[in-house]
Protein backbone atom coordinates (compact mmCIF):
# COMPACT_ATOMS: atom_id res chain seq x y z
CA UNK A 1 0.00 0.00 0.00
CA UNK A 2 1.80 3.37 -0.99
CA UNK A 3 1.63 5.72 1.80
CA UNK A 4 2.69 9.48 2.83
CA UNK A 5 2.81 10.16 6.72
CA UNK A 6 3.76 13.49 5.85
CA UNK A 7 0.88 14.13 3.86
CA UNK A 8 -1.83 11.57 5.32
CA UNK A 9 -2.11 9.58 2.13
CA UNK A 10 -3.52 6.24 2.26
CA UNK A 11 -3.33 6.17 5.98
CA UNK A 12 -6.45 5.01 6.73
CA UNK A 13 -6.15 2.00 4.14
CA UNK A 14 -3.01 0.66 5.81
CA UNK A 15 -5.41 0.56 9.23
CA UNK A 16 -8.11 -0.75 7.73
CA UNK A 17 -5.71 -3.49 6.32
CA UNK A 18 -4.27 -4.49 9.89
CA UNK A 19 -8.10 -5.05 10.48
CA UNK A 20 -8.25 -7.20 8.10
CA UNK A 21 -5.10 -9.56 8.65
CA UNK A 22 -5.20 -8.99 12.60
CA UNK A 23 -8.32 -7.79 13.82
CA UNK A 24 -8.85 -6.00 17.06
CA UNK A 25 -9.29 -8.61 19.90
CA UNK A 26 -12.68 -8.49 21.96
CA UNK A 27 -11.29 -6.94 25.39
CA UNK A 28 -13.18 -7.52 28.51
CA UNK A 29 -12.79 -4.75 30.87
CA UNK A 30 -14.17 -6.32 33.43
CA UNK A 31 -10.84 -8.60 33.48
CA UNK A 32 -8.33 -7.78 36.74
CA UNK A 33 -5.98 -5.13 35.80
CA UNK A 34 -2.70 -6.05 34.93
CA UNK A 35 0.10 -3.71 33.53
CA UNK A 36 3.74 -4.65 32.53
CA UNK A 37 6.27 -1.84 33.06
CA UNK A 38 8.55 -1.22 30.47
CA UNK A 39 9.98 1.80 31.66
CA UNK A 40 10.47 4.18 34.97
CA UNK A 41 11.49 7.11 35.64
CA UNK A 42 11.66 10.93 37.85
CA UNK A 43 10.38 13.34 35.74
CA UNK A 44 11.50 16.25 37.75
CA UNK A 45 14.42 18.52 36.69
CA UNK A 46 17.15 19.50 38.84
CA UNK A 47 16.21 22.51 41.03
CA UNK A 48 12.56 22.14 41.14
CA UNK A 49 10.91 23.52 44.86
CA UNK A 50 9.61 20.58 46.76
CA UNK A 51 6.25 22.09 46.40
CA UNK A 52 6.21 21.70 42.88
CA UNK A 53 7.78 17.97 42.54
CA UNK A 54 5.76 15.14 40.76
CA UNK A 55 5.67 11.25 41.79
CA UNK A 56 7.64 8.79 39.90
CA UNK A 57 5.76 8.04 36.08
CA UNK A 58 5.80 3.99 35.23
CA UNK A 59 5.32 3.18 31.71
CA UNK A 60 4.54 0.32 29.79
CA UNK A 61 1.30 -1.54 28.58
CA UNK A 62 -1.81 -2.42 30.06
CA UNK A 63 -2.40 -6.58 29.99
CA UNK A 64 -5.89 -7.01 30.74
CA UNK A 65 -8.74 -5.19 32.19
CA UNK A 66 -8.41 -1.41 32.79
CA UNK A 67 -7.09 1.53 34.67
CA UNK A 68 -7.84 4.94 35.52
CA UNK A 69 -7.12 8.40 37.44
CA UNK A 70 -7.56 7.68 40.79
CA UNK A 71 -7.55 3.97 40.81
CA UNK A 72 -4.98 2.29 44.14
CA UNK A 73 -2.28 0.18 42.24
CA UNK A 74 0.27 -2.38 43.43
CA UNK A 75 3.46 -3.31 42.20
CA UNK A 76 5.72 -6.61 42.18
CA UNK A 77 8.17 -7.71 43.47
CA UNK A 78 8.57 -4.58 44.88
CA UNK A 79 11.03 -3.41 46.87
CA UNK A 80 13.82 -5.72 48.49
CA UNK A 81 13.60 -5.26 52.61
CA UNK A 82 15.52 -7.40 55.08
CA UNK A 83 16.05 -10.12 52.65
CA UNK A 84 12.38 -10.05 51.37
CA UNK A 85 10.64 -8.33 48.79
CA UNK A 86 7.56 -5.79 49.95
CA UNK A 87 5.09 -5.00 47.26
CA UNK A 88 4.74 -1.00 46.44
CA UNK A 89 1.03 0.74 46.52
CA UNK A 90 0.53 3.75 45.56
CA UNK A 91 -2.65 5.74 43.54
CA UNK A 92 -2.65 6.68 39.66
CA UNK A 93 -2.49 10.83 39.35
CA UNK A 94 -2.46 11.09 35.50
CA UNK A 95 -2.64 8.59 32.10
CA UNK A 96 -0.98 9.73 29.11
CA UNK A 97 -0.73 8.14 25.24
CA UNK A 98 2.77 10.33 24.02
CA UNK A 99 0.61 13.87 24.96
CA UNK A 100 -2.37 13.09 25.11
CA UNK A 101 -3.96 12.88 28.30
CA UNK A 102 -6.65 10.04 28.88
CA UNK A 103 -9.05 9.72 32.03
CA UNK A 104 -8.97 5.72 31.17
CA UNK A 105 -6.06 3.39 29.58
CA UNK A 106 -6.75 -0.42 28.22
CA UNK A 107 -4.64 -2.98 26.53
CA UNK A 108 -3.63 -1.44 23.26
CA UNK A 109 -0.46 0.68 22.70
CA UNK A 110 2.05 2.25 25.28
CA UNK A 111 0.84 4.33 28.16
CA UNK A 112 2.48 6.40 31.14
CA UNK A 113 1.03 6.09 34.12
CA UNK A 114 2.09 9.31 36.55
CA UNK A 115 1.93 7.97 40.28
CA UNK A 116 2.73 9.56 44.00
CA UNK A 117 5.30 7.46 44.13
CA UNK A 118 8.55 8.65 45.22
CA UNK A 119 10.72 9.40 42.11
CA UNK A 120 13.89 7.54 43.66
CA UNK A 121 11.65 4.65 43.25
CA UNK A 122 11.57 5.03 39.53
CA UNK A 123 14.63 6.86 38.46
CA UNK A 124 16.65 5.22 35.36
CA UNK A 125 14.09 2.24 34.79
CA UNK A 126 14.85 0.83 38.21
CA UNK A 127 11.49 -0.94 38.00
CA UNK A 128 11.72 -2.67 34.64
CA UNK A 129 9.88 -5.90 34.17
CA UNK A 130 7.61 -5.46 37.42
CA UNK A 131 4.13 -6.27 37.32
CA UNK A 132 1.02 -3.32 38.06
CA UNK A 133 -2.72 -4.60 38.96
CA UNK A 134 -5.29 -4.25 41.86
CA UNK A 135 -4.07 -4.19 45.25
CA UNK A 136 -4.34 -8.12 46.58
CA UNK A 137 -4.90 -9.46 42.66
CA UNK A 138 -1.43 -9.87 41.31
CA UNK A 139 0.44 -13.49 40.46
CA UNK A 140 2.50 -14.66 43.25
CA UNK A 141 6.29 -13.60 43.54
CA UNK A 142 8.35 -16.58 42.29
CA UNK A 143 11.39 -17.72 43.88
CA UNK A 144 11.65 -20.93 41.90
CA UNK A 145 10.02 -21.81 38.90
CA UNK A 146 8.99 -24.86 36.87
CA UNK A 147 9.41 -25.04 33.44
CA UNK A 148 8.61 -27.18 30.43
CA UNK A 149 11.68 -26.30 27.61
CA UNK A 150 11.51 -26.37 24.20
CA UNK A 151 15.77 -25.83 23.49
CA UNK A 152 16.65 -24.89 19.96
CA UNK A 153 18.49 -26.74 17.31
CA UNK A 154 21.21 -24.16 17.46
CA UNK A 155 22.83 -21.32 19.45
CA UNK A 156 21.22 -17.95 18.29
CA UNK A 157 23.26 -14.62 17.57
CA UNK A 158 26.55 -16.87 17.39
CA UNK A 159 28.38 -16.71 14.32
CA UNK A 160 29.49 -20.29 14.32
CA UNK A 161 27.05 -23.06 14.09
CA UNK A 162 26.83 -24.61 17.71
CA UNK A 163 24.64 -27.33 18.52
CA UNK A 164 22.47 -26.66 21.52
CA UNK A 165 22.95 -29.36 24.01
CA UNK A 166 20.51 -30.19 27.04
CA UNK A 167 20.33 -28.14 30.18
CA UNK A 168 22.78 -29.63 33.25
CA UNK A 169 22.39 -29.78 36.85
CA UNK A 170 23.64 -26.64 38.66
CA UNK A 171 24.03 -24.84 35.12
CA UNK A 172 23.18 -21.09 35.43
CA UNK A 173 20.97 -19.44 32.69
CA UNK A 174 19.71 -15.81 31.85
CA UNK A 175 15.70 -15.92 31.92
CA UNK A 176 13.89 -12.82 30.12
CA UNK A 177 9.94 -13.02 30.79
CA UNK A 178 7.97 -10.27 29.30
CA UNK A 179 10.27 -6.93 30.02
CA UNK A 180 12.08 -8.31 33.00
CA UNK A 181 15.18 -10.47 33.38
CA UNK A 182 16.35 -12.46 36.47
CA UNK A 183 19.25 -15.23 37.01
CA UNK A 184 18.17 -18.87 37.04
CA UNK A 185 20.16 -22.20 38.08
CA UNK A 186 18.60 -25.47 37.58
CA UNK A 187 18.06 -27.50 40.26
CA UNK A 188 16.28 -30.22 39.13
CA UNK A 189 15.98 -31.99 36.08
CA UNK A 190 12.52 -34.05 35.38
CA UNK A 191 11.28 -36.40 32.58
CA UNK A 192 8.69 -33.18 31.36
CA UNK A 193 10.19 -30.21 32.59
CA UNK A 194 13.21 -28.72 34.94
CA UNK A 195 12.77 -26.39 38.30
CA UNK A 196 14.57 -23.42 38.08
CA UNK A 197 15.81 -21.46 41.51
CA UNK A 198 15.35 -17.60 40.55
CA UNK A 199 17.49 -14.58 41.64
CA UNK A 200 16.57 -12.17 41.76
CA UNK A 201 12.37 -13.27 41.95
CA UNK A 202 9.83 -12.30 39.71
CA UNK A 203 6.29 -11.43 39.36
CA UNK A 204 5.64 -12.67 35.38
CA UNK A 205 1.81 -12.16 34.14
CA UNK A 206 -0.06 -15.75 33.45
CA UNK A 207 0.95 -17.31 30.05
CA UNK A 208 4.20 -15.58 29.49
CA UNK A 209 6.98 -17.35 28.11
CA UNK A 210 10.71 -17.74 29.18
CA UNK A 211 13.31 -16.86 27.24
CA UNK A 212 16.27 -19.52 28.34
CA UNK A 213 19.98 -18.64 27.41
CA UNK A 214 23.22 -19.90 28.31
CA UNK A 215 26.52 -18.70 28.57
CA UNK A 216 28.47 -20.00 25.58
CA UNK A 217 31.89 -17.86 24.66
CA UNK A 218 31.38 -15.91 27.52
CA UNK A 219 28.37 -14.06 26.55
CA UNK A 220 24.39 -15.31 27.07
CA UNK A 221 23.02 -16.65 24.43
CA UNK A 222 19.53 -17.21 23.56
CA UNK A 223 19.00 -21.46 23.68
CA UNK A 224 15.40 -21.84 24.25
CA UNK A 225 11.88 -20.73 25.57
CA UNK A 226 9.82 -22.32 28.29
CA UNK A 227 6.31 -22.15 29.25
CA UNK A 228 5.69 -22.43 33.35
CA UNK A 229 4.18 -25.73 34.48
CA UNK A 230 2.22 -24.44 37.49
CA UNK A 231 0.75 -20.77 34.62
CA UNK A 232 2.08 -19.03 38.00
CA UNK A 233 -1.23 -20.13 39.75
Amino acid sequence: IPTSAVFGANIDSVVEAFEKIIPTPELNENEDFQFLIARSFDINRPGKEIEDLKGGVIGGSVLKGKVQVGDEIEIRPGLLIKDEYVPIKSTVVSISQGNNPLDVAKPGGLIGLGTKLDPNLTKGDALIGHLVGRPGNLPNVLSEIELQVNLLDRVIGSENMIKVYDLKHNEKLLLVVGTEKTGGIVTKLLKDSVIIKLNPPICPAENFIFAISRIINRRYRLIGYGINVNHNK
